[in-house]
C-alpha cells in the first residue's frame, strides 16, 4: 500500500460581480472579483482576498458535502474553474507588486504572472494555458437560472 502524503488539490476558481470596486465599471461583465473554494480533507475551505482584508474561512460542510450545487443556486452569474492542482517542487515566493483578488488567487494556486491584473484575463490565462501543475477538469461557466 503507498500512501500518498501530497494529494491533488480540488480547487474551484470563482469569478463574478458581487464585489464593486473603485475601477469596477472598466472590468469585464461578470469578471469583477475571483475567490477560491477548496474541497480538503478536513472539509470545504474559502480563500477570499478582498479590498479590506484576506479571509480564510472552513466552511460548515464535511468533505462529502456537495457545497457547489449550493453554490450555484445561490450565485447564477457566477463563473467557475474546476482545477485540479497537482504537488509541485517548485517554488513560488511573493515578488513585490499589487495585492489584489488576482494576485491572491495566483499565489494560492503556485504560479505567478506578472502581466495578469484582472480576473477576466486570469480566467482567460487558466482556461487556454494553464501551468503544468494545474489540470483544469471541466469549465462549469455561468450558471443560469
Amino acid at each position: 500500500m503507498s500512501l500518498d502524503f501530497r494529494p491533488d488539490r480540488d480547487v474551484y476558481v470563482i469569478f463574478h460581480d458581487d464585489t464593486q470596486y473603485r475601477f469596477s465599471k472598466y472590468m469585464t461583465v461578470g469578471f469583477k472579483h475571483a475567490f477560491i473554494i477548496e474541497r480538503s480533507a478536513l472539509g470545504w475551505i474559502c480563500f477570499d482576498a478582498s479590498r479590506t482584508n484576506i479571509a480564510v474561512d472552513i466552511l460548515p460542510a464535511d468533505y462529502f458535502s456537495e457545497v457547489m450545487q449550493h453554490f450555484h443556486g445561490k450565485h447564477k452569474g457566477a463563473t467557475i474553474l474546476h482545477l485540479t492542482i497537482q504537488p509541485t517542487n517548485s517554488s513560488n515566493y511573493p515578488r513585490p507588486g499589487i495585492i489584489s483578488c488576482v494576485s491572491s488567487v495566483q499565489y494560492y494556486l503556485g504560479i505567478y504572472w506578472p502581466w495578469i491584473f484582472t480576473p477576466h484575463s486570469l480566467y482567460t490565462k487558466l482556461k487556454n494555458k494553464p501551468p503544468t501543475h494545474i489540470k483544469v477538469d471541466d469549465y462549469v461557466g455561468k450558471i443560469s437560472s
